[in-house]
């Protein structure tokens, strides 16, 4: 099945992504009981898997857009009226979660999602600047995750 067979429209917006996901994980005390040999395997693995699936995903949004026009599908870019529906609901679901996460009792959720975002812009700089290479992408992870 294919939503080519029923989507006629698509806005060229983007709403950003799942972002919290990684390939590979494991508990700390696991971890800690590997070897240092392994455990530096398991970061540079573990930073080249989650780079392979962020290109592989984008990979398929760029063939999917490529490829509307083949099948009746128009791409268009949002008005002004979308973009800022969006972004009410982006400031409205942060606020949800704040909320939640106060309800749940976090200590500090207002500054963790600060941290978040901000980390998130710089990776996204971060990309940009190495025109998306996967090596230079996976060394820059490798080199800011690694415990010193």
């Amino acid at each position: 099945m294919s939503l080519y067979d029923v989507v006629k429209d698509v806005t060229d917006m983007g709403i950003g992504t799942f972002a919290g996901g990684i390939p590979v994980n494991m508990n700390a005390d696991s971890g800690a009981s590997l070897s240092p040999e392994t455990q530096t395997m398991f970061y540079k693995e573990g930073a080249l898997a989650a780079v392979d699936v962020a290109i592989a995903f984008a990979a398929e949004d760029d063939a999917a857009l490529a490829d509307a026009g083949e099948h009746g599908v128009n791409v268009v870019e949002p008005g002004e009226s979308l973009t800022t529906q969006f972004s009410d609901f982006a400031d409205t679901e942060s606020k949800r979660l704040l909320d939640l996460a106060e309800q749940r009792g976090f200590e500090n959720a207002e500054a963790l999602q600060t941290t978040y975002k901000d980390l998130l812009t710089k990776w996204e700089g971060i990309v940009d600047e190495l025109n998306g290479g996967r090596e230079a992408i996976t060394a820059k992870i490798y080199e800011t995750a690694v415990p010193k």
